[in-house]
């Protein structure tokens, strides 16, 4: 039985990431969702937030700030797929994401109950982002 598992990472712009690894931290709703190697057959909803992928072949962690979305465990392969996937060299200077935090945040008095659902979706994503930069 192999300790490792096949992911991959997709968002509308295309693969992001794509290999084996030995465990991954999924950003959810009800916390982060550990998953390793031989993993029961699991779908469920992706929240903004942090993604935490260890590669198989180095050990090493990758982690990428990620949106709303879904994920799915079947067999030893998952699959993510996600609105936005962002790794910490690709972000935007913490200032940006801190203004634009602030322009969605004024922004949500004003909108219907279906807008104000999208922009706090927004805000996790650009909050997720801040924490990656740390």
């Amino acid at each position: 039985m192999s300790d490792n598992f096949f992911l991959e990472l997709l968002s509308p712009a295309g693969k992001v990431f794509s290999g084996n690894i030995s465990d991954a931290t999924v950003p959810t709703s009800r916390g982060e969702c550990g998953i390793l190697a031989q993993h029961d057959d699991v779908v469920g909803l992706v929240s903004p937030g942090i993604l935490k992928v260890t590669s198989a072949e180095t050990n090493s962690v990758t982690k990428y700030a990620v949106s709303s979305g879904m994920f799915s465990v079947e067999g030893n392969r998952v699959s993510l797929l996600v609105d936005s996937a962002l790794t910490k060299d690709a972000l935007a200077p913490v200032a940006t994401i801190n203004n634009r935090i602030s322009e969605v945040s004024k922004s949500l008095d004003n909108k219907s109950f279906e807008e104000s659902s999208q922009a706090r979706a927004a805000l996790g994503f650009l909050e997720s982002q801040l924490e990656l930069h740390k």
